[in-house]
C-alpha cells in the first residue's frame, strides 16, 4: 500500500514537471483505499483515451491519419503528441520580423519656370526629412506617375524635359524619411497622402522659332513662328544686352515693326508667347550672346601735376587712393564701394593694421568731400546704400561670422554692427548652407523690395533680408564660375556677382543670375586688376579696380674716384684730383593703384 501510493506521487510529479501524460500500471488488488487510488488513474486514463480518439477524428477529417500503433495505444499518442523539448517558445510568443518602410509627408512648391526647353520645379526644404520624390501627371489623368526620387535633401530643383509644346503639366513633390518598424501593417509605406498634397500646375510654352529682323532707316521689323498654343506675343527691345530699362509691347501676330530708333546703334530684341499666366522662355535676337567682351574706360579727372619745375593741369585716372592723400602702405587698397546718384563712397583697407576708412567723393570728380575715422570692417568686401535710412551698409569678409557695419552716410560716423541671425524657417534654405555661412563677399540693396541681398563667401547663393536684416529668403545660383568672388549689385530682377583670377590677371568678369537664381550671362572685363565692386549711377555701370604693381625706373648715381697714374695719385696745386664717373642704375618701384572704371557695351 506504501509502494503504491509513493509510486502515484513520483508519476503526478513527473507529470507536472516534464507535461508527459503516462499510462498507469493496474495494482494488485488490496484495500478499498487501493481500488479507489485505482479508479481514479483509471477515469484519467479514460479521459485521456477520449481526448485521443477526438484527436484522430480531426486528424481523418483533415490532417494526417492516425498510425496502427497511435490506434492500438491512444495514451502513447497523446504523450507523443504533447511532448515539447524544454524551453521552446510558442510561435505566437515570437517576436515579429523589423523591416525598413517610408513615411512620407508634404512639400510646398515654392515656384515654377521654363528655360531651355525644360521645366524648373523648386520647392521649400524640409531640414529634418533624408529625401524627395517628385510626382507629375498631365492634365485630365488621375494618376501620379513619380518621376523622380532625390535622397539628398540638398537638391530643391528638379528639372523635366520630357514636355511637349502646349502641354499642360501638374507636379507634387512628397518629402520621405526611411524608419524601422516590426508592425505588420504599415499604412505610411505607400505615399497614400500625395492626394492631400497641394499641387502645382504648369503649362509649357516654346520660345519662338526663327526670329528674324531687318534694319530700316527709323525702324527695325521683327518676324518669327507662329506657334500654335500661343495667345499673344510680348516683344521686349533695348540697348543693352541686360534690357534694363526696355521697352515692352504685346502683339497678336508673328510680325511687328519697331518705330521711331535709332539704327545707327545697337539695338537687342526678344520675344516670348503667353498663355493665360503662363509664359515661355525668350527667344533673342541672333546678335544677343550669353557672354560677351565689355568695352572698358577709365574715368579720368583733371589734376595738378609738377614736371621740370613747373605746375601743369593734365588729364589723368582718377584713383581714389590718391585722390584722398592717402600714403601708400597705409589705407591704399580700394574694397567694396557703391553710390547714392550724388556721390560716391569707396573703402580704402590697410592691410597692415586690418582697418579701413570710407572716402566720400563728389561722382565724376576728384573732389573728395570726406574722409571717415579708422573703423574696423572686416576687410570691407562689399557695400550698398540705402536711400529709405540714408545709411551705408557694409558686409564684412573676415574674421567676423554673419556680420554686418552700418555707417551714417551722410557724416560718415559708424553706427552699429549687425549679426545675421538664420533661423529654420528660412525659405529655400539648406541646413548645411546655412551652417557654413561666415564671411560675404558683397552686399546690395533692392529699394522696390525694400530687401538687402548677400552673397557668402563659402556658398555660391544669395540670402535676401528685410530692412531690419533678418533673413527671408534663400536662393542657390545654378552655376559655379572658378574665380574668386569679389563684388555683388542687385538691380531690379538681376543680381551681378563681380569676381577675378586670384592675383592681378586680365581675367575679370560679371556673372548675371535673374532672381531663381538662373544664370544669365557672362560679361568679361578686359582690365588687369581685380573688379572689387559694381554700382549704378542713373544708367551708367562702374566698377572699383585694385591693381599692385612694380614699376621699372632708371636714374644716374653718380660715383668719385680720385685719378690715378703709375700707382700714385695725380696731384694739383698739391691737392688730388678728383672726377665724377656717372651710371645709368635701373630700380623699382611698388604702387598699389586704385581706380574707377565705366563699364560698357555689355
Amino acid at each position: 500500500m506504501k509502494k503504491t501510493r509513493i509510486l502515484l506521487i513520483v508519476t503526478a510529479l513527473i507529470v507536472c514537471v516534464s507535461g508527459q501524460s503516462f499510462a498507469a500500471e493496474e495494482p494488485e488488488a488490496g484495500s478499498a483505499a487501493d481500488n479507489g487510488a485505482v479508479n481514479a488513474v483509471s477515469e484519467q486514463t479514460e479521459t485521456q483515451a477520449q481526448d485521443q480518439t477526438e484527436t484522430e477524428a480531426k486528424a481523418q477529417a483533415g490532417t494526417e491519419p492516425a498510425t496502427p500503433e497511435e490506434s492500438q495505444n491512444p495514451a502513447s499518442a497523446k504523450t507523443q503528441a504533447d511532448t515539447k523539448p524544454l524551453g521552446a517558445v510558442p510561435k505566437e510568443d515570437a517576436q515579429p520580423e523589423k523591416r525598413e518602410v517610408k513615411v512620407y509627408g508634404s512639400c510646398i512648391i515654392t515656384w515654377i519656370d521654363s528655360r531651355e526647353g525644360r521645366i524648373l520645379v523648386n520647392w521649400k526644404r524640409g531640414s529634418s526629412w533624408e529625401g524627395y520624390c517628385v510626382y507629375r501627371r498631365e492634365e485630365g489623368q488621375e494618376k501620379w506617375t513619380r518621376v523622380a526620387r532625390f535622397s539628398d535633401n540638398t537638391k530643391l530643383q528638379y528639372r523635366d524635359s520630357d514636355i511637349e509644346n502646349g502641354a499642360v503639366y501638374e507636379y507634387k513633390v512628397l518629402k520621405y524619411n526611411t524608419i524601422v518598424t516590426d508592425e505588420e501593417s504599415v499604412p505610411y509605406s505607400k505615399p497614400a497622402n500625395i492626394g492631400n498634397t497641394k499641387a502645382a500646375g504648369y503649362t509649357y510654352l516654346e520660345a519662338p522659332e526663327d526670329l528674324k529682323y531687318t534694319k530700316k532707316e527709323n525702324s527695325i521689323s521683327l518676324r518669327w513662328k507662329k506657334n500654335p498654343f500661343a495667345e499673344e506675343y510680348i516683344v521686349m527691345y533695348s540697348r543693352n544686352s541686360l534690357f534694363r530699362n526696355a521697352r515692352t509691347l504685346r502683339t497678336y501676330d508673328t510680325r511687328c515693326e519697331l518705330k521711331g530708333l535709332n539704327t545707327s546703334r545697337r539695338w537687342y530684341m526678344s520675344v516670348r508667347c503667353v498663355k493665360e499666366t503662363y509664359h515661355s522662355d525668350w527667344a533673342r535676337s541672333s546678335n544677343y550672346s550669353d557672354q560677351r567682351t565689355a568695352n572698358i574706360s577709365y574715368v579720368k579727372v583733371y589734376r595738378k601735376v609738377k614736371k621740370n619745375g613747373k605746375v601743369r593741369r593734365v588729364r589723368a585716372r582718377l584713383d581714389v587712393r590718391r585722390a584722398a592723400r592717402q600714403k601708400l602702405y597705409g589705407y591704399d587698397t580700394v574694397q567694396g564701394a557703391a553710390s547714392d546718384g550724388t556721390y560716391s563712397y569707396t573703402i580704402l583697407l590697410n592691410k597692415r593694421n586690418g582697418y579701413s576708412r570710407i572716402v566720400k567723393m563728389k561722382g565724376g570728380t576728384s573732389k573728395v568731400v570726406r574722409i571717415s575715422k579708422a573703423m574696423y570692417l572686416g576687410h570691407g568686401n562689399g557695400m550698398a546704400y540705402n536711400p529709405d535710412r540714408k545709411i551705408l551698409v557694409v558686409a564684412h569678409g573676415k574674421a567676423t561670422k554673419g556680420v554686418l557695419s552700418v555707417v551714417r552716410a551722410k557724416d560718415l560716423k559708424y553706427i552699429k554692427r549687425v549679426r545675421v541671425k538664420y533661423g529654420k524657417s528660412l525659405a529655400g534654405y539648406n541646413g548645411d548652407d546655412l551652417h557654413g555661412i561666415k564671411t560675404y563677399s558683397g552686399v546690395s540693396y533692392l529699394p522696390g523690395k525694400k530687401q538687402y541681398v548677400l552673397t557668402p563667401n563659402e556658398k555660391v547663393a544669395a540670402v535676401y533680408l528685410d530692412r531690419d536684416f533678418n533673413p527671408v529668403r534663400y536662393q542657390t545660383l545654378y552655376y559655379k564660375f572658378p574665380n574668386q568672388t569679389q563684388g555683388t549689385h542687385a538691380e531690379g530682377e538681376l543680381l551681378f556677382r563681380s569676381a577675378s583670377p586670384k592675383g592681378s590677371g586680365p581675367d575679370n568678369a560679371f556673372f548675371i543670375y535673374n532672381t531663381f537664381g538662373v544664370f544669365l550671362k557672362k560679361i568679361k572685363i578686359p582690365v588687369a586688376g581685380e573688379l572689387e565692386s559694381l554700382y549704378f549711377v542713373g544708367n551708367k555701370l562702374f566698377g572699383a579696380i585694385y591693381r599692385s604693381r612694380y614699376v621699372t625706373r632708371t636714374k644716374i648715381v653718380k660715383k668719385y674716384y680720385y685719378v690715378k697714374k703709375h700707382g700714385r695719385y695725380v696731384k694739383k696745386h698739391g691737392k688730388r684730383i678728383r672726377r665724377v664717373r656717372k651710371k645709368r642704375v635701373k630700380y623699382r618701384i611698388f604702387y598699389r593703384d586704385s581706380y574707377v572704371i565705366r563699364i560698357s557695351n555689355y
